[in-house]
């Protein structure tokens, strides 16, 4: 892995450090930061769209599918997907003040294309600060995810988070430099934006890969147009769908074939406010893997380094015949 090296330019800091989270370049707002962007569009873009629930007759109960978004390459409905939608039927039954503070899903079948999805919302418990819902996701009157998360409401405290200088040995032990370029200096410098995942055929997502290594990745990634308030936690759920599994297999990709590989379940925690529609840097690593199965960790950080969330997830990988050695 080499060092990303970025030409001077106008604009460019002498590399400012962003306290209290990652390490990066900091660079005025200009031009470059919506290069490859098409906000020119007026209306909610496709996955807004797909993220709009139907009420069943005033219940708990709420239908959705993927018909805004289309179907994914592999035939299946995306995780990721599943997830946000159950994540936005659990708000439909809370009080605006209260926001998800940690989910924890399971899937069970995968999810067939074409088929709508209900989700069925048990109103676990209402209390002054918090409240849980239990979101049970069907097809075909059988159960194919199930969520449970937790809502708070807004209080004041004390904020501590690692030291950048910790997370900065950490860049560096990668082979980057100290300062992690934003997405800005990336453009710049010629970067060229990919949707976050193939489940996004339409571009409404993008990604800057900032380094890959073979059980770690750092990229930029964002929702390409502004988004309502509400909406920012459910598509920052979509998004970290993404490179679980992949990271669970990379220390192996090499050595082994992969017979089947898929989420078994998906925690967040929400730390603080975050926006989906600015760039956020995902850090993933994969930690461990036995017994055909891995967990891989994500922290999401905005651009001014906070630590906005905390993701993990578990995947199944089987593998079959070890690859023959040239």
């Amino acid at each position: 892995l080499k060092p990303l090296s970025l030409p001077a330019g106008p604009g460019l800091s002498s590399g400012v450090c962003l306290a209290p989270g990652w390490p990066v370049m900091a660079i005025s707002a200009s031009a470059a930061d919506r290069a490859n962007v098409d906000n020119t569009g007026t209306g909610p873009s496709s996955l807004e769209q797909s993220l709009v629930l139907e009420r069943i007759a005033k219940c708990d109960i709420f239908v959705g599918s993927e018909a805004p978004l289309g179907r994914t390459p592999w035939g299946r409905i995306y995780g990721g997907h599943i997830l946000a939608q159950a994540l936005v039927a659990a708000q439909q039954t809370v009080s605006a003040e209260f926001r998800a503070h940690s989910l924890h899903g399971y899937f069970l079948i995968s999810a067939e294309s074409g088929v709508e999805l209900l989700f069925d919302v048990d109103r676990v418990r209402d209390g002054k600060s918090f409240a849980m819902r239990s979101v049970k996701a069907l097809q075909r009157n059988r159960a194919i995810f199930q969520l449970s998360v937790s809502f708070h409401k807004g209080e004041s405290g004390p904020e501590f988070q690692t030291p950048h200088t910790e997370l900065k040995a950490v860049v560096v032990s990668r082979g980057l430099p100290e300062k992690l370029p934003s997405p800005a200096e990336l453009l710049a410098a010629g970067a060229v934006t990919k949707p976050v995942t193939s489940a996004d055929t339409r571009g409404l997502t993008e990604m800057l890969v900032v380094g890959d290594g073979d059980w770690w990745t750092l990229r930029w990634v964002r929702h390409c147009k502004r988004l309502p308030d509400e909406l920012h936690q459910a598509v920052v759920a979509w998004l970290s769908d993404a490179f679980m599994v992949m990271l669970v297999c990379r220390p192996y990709q090499k050595t082994h074939h992969f017979s089947m590989m898929t989420s078994l379940d998906h925690s967040i925690h929400f730390h603080r406010p975050v926006r989906a529609d600015e760039w956020l840097l995902f850090s993933v690593r994969s930690t461990t893997s036995s017994n055909s199965r891995g967990l891989a960790r994500m922290e999401i950080f905005d651009e001014r380094g906070s630590l906005v969330a905390t993701v993990c997830q578990e995947a199944l990988v089987r593998t079959g015949k070890e690859k023959a050695r040239l």
